[in-house]
């Protein structure tokens, strides 16, 4: 299956895969290209919140309208946010005879050594002139696999939230695609990646194992596109994750014996909420249990979300599982005062959810400060604040 390996120079270009698909050794190779999802609406209903001003996070939209500075240390490009804050991209699968795939991220490279960074990024917010790819002096040996192989890595997809989001999806494309493929290439390293990908047929023996030391060459490489812009789901992407865990036959009818959960992040390393007993007693009395997720299976997740009607947590891959909740689930989340992220107030929106939001205790970055790398900090509530935040969304009036 795999044969000799070859040294490969590191690329010299970027393109997006459809600009590469009108050059002419893509069509000297036969590469072929179809759109098999179109673009949608992304629903942006505001959150609530017990702030006087929506954080600008929220206001992402009227924030680059009005071109306002945003201080970050990281090379954002803005333009393609702005572009798909309310309408996801078209998706697409595309062939390519001899493609490769390197790195943990399924980096997609082409017979002429140029990187495909719409379906590589390394983060899709990145400039593209910025991709690893083309800064390394050498690729790894490169090995020839005489199978078609489908790329499902995609960066952060150890990350619950993306393997969820932006890697699951690219499955629906290939069916959409009706394109099979003998191999996968996934960056594969938890319980919950061979969960979802035994329920979608796929065998350990069909994996190749994706690190940054493996640079292969296929002989027909499936690339799906990604699904949309890194925080911005779209509705179709939802749908395929919650099919896949909520099968019918697999759906308990009725209520759960649980009002609502509470995500706990006590056994997460960072992020956790300090004074999160005092939190749980006083969220006990209104039929709010805390949950603890790292020994659940995604399909028990999936069950439990589906039934109950509160989900309470501090911002974390958690709160992935509200793909799975009912219409109208009041949701309610916690950040720290340096790190906010509207990306669970956008599927909520996609799931027509109640979304609600506060953020913790001490000093707030000055407005318009991206202060990502400070996401790890423990969160510290006013529980007088959460005791208003919840008469406010009236989680406190039990039925």
């Amino acid at each position: 299956m795999i044969s000799n390996q070859n040294f490969v120079g590191p690329p010299w270009e970027y393109m997006t895969t459809e600009k590469w698909m009108e050059t002419e050794e893509a069509r000297t190779k036969g590469a072929s290209y179809q759109r098999v999802e179109r673009g949608e609406e992304i629903p942006r209903c505001p959150p609530r919140s017990l702030e006087k001003s929506l954080h600008w996070k929220f206001r992402l939209d009227d924030v680059l309208l009005k071109g306002e500075t945003i201080v970050t240390e990281s090379p954002l490009n803005w333009s393609l946010l702005k572009k798909h804050l309310h309408y996801s991209p078209d998706c697409f699968v595309a062939t390519i005879p001899q493609g490769r795939l390197w790195g943990i991220n399924g980096t997609v490279l082409t017979p002429d050594n140029i990187v495909l960074y719409d379906v590589s990024a390394e983060s899709q917010l990145y400039e593209p002139s910025c991709h690893q790819a083309l800064a390394i002096p050498q690729l790894p040996p490169m090995a020839k696999v005489d199978q078609t192989v489908a790329v499902l890595a995609t960066s952060y997809s150890d990350n619950y939230y993306h393997w969820t989001f932006d890697a699951l999806p690219r499955l629906y494309l290939l069916q959409q695609g009706k394109l099979k493929a003998d191999k996968y290439y996934v960056d594969l390293r938890y319980s919950y990646q061979e969960e979802a990908l035994q329920r979608a047929g796929i065998g350990k023996e069909q994996i190749i194992y994706g690190t940054d030391q493996v640079h292969i060459e296929a002989k027909q490489l499936i690339v799906p596109s990604l699904p949309g812009l890194w925080g911005f789901m779209p509705k179709w992407a939802c749908q395929f994750v919650r099919s896949l865990y909520l099968r019918p036959e697999e759906v308990v009818m009725g209520k759960s014996h649980l009002r609502g959960v509470y995500i706990s992040r006590a056994r997460a390393p960072w992020r956790k909420v300090i004074n999160e007993k005092e939190l749980i007693e006083l969220l006990l009395p209104l039929g709010i249990r805390p949950l603890y997720l790292e020994h659940l299976s995604v399909a028990d997740q999936a069950r439990l979300f589906s039934q109950v009607d509160v989900v309470i947590a501090p911002h974390g891959a958690g709160l992935v599982n509200l793909v799975f909740a009912r219409a109208g689930t009041k949701v309610l989340e916690f950040f720290g005062p340096n790190y906010v992220q509207g990306i669970y107030w956008t599927l909520s929106n996609q799931l027509q959810l109640e979304y609600y939001y506060m953020i913790g205790e001490g000093k707030r970055p000055p407005e318009y400060h991206d202060t990502f790398q400070i996401h790890s900090e423990d969160i510290l509530l006013d529980l007088n604040k959460v005791k208003e935040l919840l008469r406010f969304s009236g989680i406190d009036q039990r039925n």
